[in-house]
């Protein structure tokens, strides 16, 4: 394309005042667009229109098509969208010229002097005169629209900036190139959201609201008091209205102290809740650990609820606790990160190697951080060199008055059975008395 001259509106050939006169009469006319959908879900067509103002403006027309360039300190604006760019070019089809507004030629035309001067100089005169460049458009016939140059573009749902965009549906999608951000902030108090994203690529739907990134993608999402989210991945695509995020490739998400690792994760950013999932066969699934409290658990799927740090996880779960050395596997598992209790069922097994304790069952209600179970469902405790059975089991940690370990209690209910090795008593605490 060509470029304009220093003054606004230059126009650079051998018939350039012809050229001028021709095409220079349209620039405020009413044009559109034929919708092209973007690649994440189309959206219906909408009319919208736009007014575009910049310092230099270069035009080529051909028989279907008209270009256009505005240079330097370029504006975009239209009904809950504006856009700044160092430049900004159209490619509308030619045809959909109709009406001319407000648009003021040089008093008394041409010369014949200056007919016969350089047809460059006197298209830079003419382009002073004129009031250029600033030109309105709809969405009928508009093919192409790009911005380059420290671009920003502001609706009243986010903010996005990046180094050059581009759009073939007249501005309802928007496609980036080099690194861009989104960013949002709405509401206050507890109410407030503020999130930030940044990624190699963006696809921005402005009727949809919604956005799709790739390639290292670093994400920030905070609701009123509480802590960000923060993550990076390398695929996203997210609803803002909805506040529904879906993440994939690589993917680290950490809360706090808590964090998780997956191949793809789905979030429901008002309400604070992330599930995990997508392992491939013979890969370890999603892994999520709790740095305060010591706390690991994997398994096929995970869901965690970050206000009340509660999660549900299922297939081939395991909770490990590094600082009491208890290990827990089962098909399923609820419970509460805070409050250190679980409920597993599936097929369930637990080591607690600081009490020397093992247990199986069908189900288990396990508070790891007093020490205490609850069998049912088949049960089978070991505890040192004593096996016991029965309907259900507890097991809990009780006080002994003048010492400061804990002793283990075993309670049997229902039919039971209770082998005692007596080559290895088990050791009785000594009597107080």
């Amino acid at each position: 394309m060509d470029r304009g001259g220093k003054a606004a509106g230059a126009w650079r050939g051998a018939a350039a005042p012809a050229r001028l006169l021709r095409f220079g009469l349209p620039l405020l006319l009413a044009l559109g667009i034929a919708a092209k959908p973007p690649e994440i879900s189309p959206p219906a067509p909408q009319e919208r229109a736009y007014r575009v103002k910049g310092v230099g403006l270069s035009i080529r027309p051909f028989k279907d098509t008209t270009y256009l360039k505005f240079e330097s300190g370029v504006s975009v604006s239209g009904e809950g969208f504006s856009l700044s760019a160092g430049v900004v070019e159209l490619e509308i089809a030619s045809g959909a010229f109709a009406t001319v507004e407000d648009l003021k030629l040089p008093e008394g035309g041409l010369s014949k002097e200056e007919l016969g001067r350089d047809p460059g100089e006197v298209a830079q005169r003419m382009s002073r005169e004129l009031e250029l460049p600033q030109a309105s458009f709809n969405r009928s016939a508009i093919k192409r629209l790009s911005a380059s140059g420290g671009v920003r573009v502001t609706t009243p749902e986010v903010t996005l900036s990046t180094d050059a965009l581009l759009s073939i549906d007249g501005g309802q999608s928007w496609s980036t190139s080099g690194r861009a951000q989104l960013s949002r902030s709405s509401g206050s108090g507890a109410r407030a959201e503020n999130y930030s994203l940044a990624a190699d690529h963006l696809l921005y739907d402005t009727q949809g609201k919604r956005a799709a990134a790739e390639g290292n993608i670093e994400a920030s999402f905070k609701r009123g008091g509480q802590d960000p989210v923060r993550l990076s991945a390398e695929k996203l695509e997210l609803h803002i209205e909805q506040g529904r995020l879906k993440v994939s490739g690589g993917l680290k998400a950490s809360y706090g102290q808590i964090s998780l690792v997956c191949r793809e994760m789905e979030a429901l950013l008002e309400e604070a809740t992330l599930r995990a999932d997508g392992a491939k066969p013979g890969e370890p699934g999603p892994l999520l650990t709790d740095a305060q409290r010591g706390l690991s658990l994997q398994a096929g799927e995970i869901t965690v609820d970050l206000d009340d740090e509660t999660v549900e996880a299922v297939g081939g779960v395991k909770l490990d606790d590094s600082t009491r050395r208890i290990s827990l596997e089962a098909s399923r598992i609820e419970g509460s990160l805070k409050k250190q209790t679980f409920l597993l069922s599936g097929k369930v097994s637990a080591h607690d190697s600081g009490h020397d304790l093992a247990l199986t069952a069908e189900r288990i209600s396990a508070d790891i951080a007093a020490g205490s179970y609850e069998a049912s469902g088949g049960p089978v405790v070991r505890q040192g060199e004593s096996t016991f059975t029965g309907e259900r089991i507890t097991v809990t940690q009780e006080k002994v008055p003048g010492q400061k370990e804990l002793r283990t209690v075993v309670e049997v209910h229902g039919e039971q059975e209770a082998r005692i090795d007596m080559d290895k008593p088990p050791k009785l605490p000594e009597d107080p008395r």
